[in-house]
């Protein structure tokens, strides 16, 4: 789905029912799932996925900055995220590991 017209503001509202995201540039990927101001989120996950009891939640609507963990307050918003999340997530095709590079050298400053 093409978001431009959403961020220029020729289209207005939400383009997604929710949006889900796995971050694998790490060897625990990072997860996180948003749901209308509800964004749930889980970092260094396992191999298998996030962990149900993990999860963080924040009401972005109160909170942009993703300072206070209502996960304790909403275990139901919890359980119907995650398995959205989940359901998501095997419909994905198997992760494409990167392949390991030699490390970056810093190069010498000049005097």
């Amino acid at each position: 789905m093409n978001l431009l017209p959403f961020l220029t503001g020729e289209k207005t509202g939400d383009p997604h029912d929710a949006l889900f995201w796995e971050c694998r540039w790490f060897p625990k990927p990072d997860c996180a799932a948003r749901s209308g101001t509800w964004k749930i989120v889980q970092r260094e996950t396992g191999p298998d996925g996030p962990d149900p009891a993990k999860w963080q939640l924040f009401d972005l609507s109160k909170d942009i900055g993703e300072q206070n963990n209502l996960a304790d307050q909403h275990p139901e918003r919890i359980s119907e995220m995650d398995k959205a999340f989940r359901n998501w997530r095997s419909q994905m095709a198997a992760p494409i590991q990167a392949p390991k590079t030699a490390a970056v050298k810093k190069p010498a400053t000049s005097k």
